[in-house]
């Protein structure tokens, strides 16, 4: 079990419960405006997001990475594998903002 994953899960399920399912892993989805979102939180010890951490992403179906701002963030060859892969890669704050400006549209 991924404890990051648990931790995001209840920042998201208490901001935005209607949004969140049920599952935390391995990723946790979260349906807005027909998109399902299945988001990945890298690991401490993933806090350089690296093509291994992009690689593991995309074989658990994943869409999505989203990370802490104290996280060095992701290598140019985890964004290449990404852009191939359609996962998107954002910072913690910008996904909690981005669901936020949804949500009240």
């Amino acid at each position: 079990m991924n404890s990051n994953n648990y931790w995001l899960f209840s920042e998201l399920k208490s901001k935005f419960p209607q949004l969140v399912g049920k599952e935390f892993d391995p990723y946790i989805t979260v349906s807005q405006n027909g998109e399902i979102m299945r988001i990945y939180a890298p690991k401490p010890e993933e806090y350089i997001i690296s093509a291994e951490v992009i690689e593991h992403v995309v074989s658990i179906g994943a869409n999505m990475v989203s990370y802490p701002s104290w996280s060095v963030g992701p290598t140019d060859a985890a964004i290449e594998i990404a852009n191939e892969n359609g996962i998107k890669i954002m910072k913690l704050g910008a996904l909690l903002g981005m669901l936020t400006r949804r949500s009240k549209k």
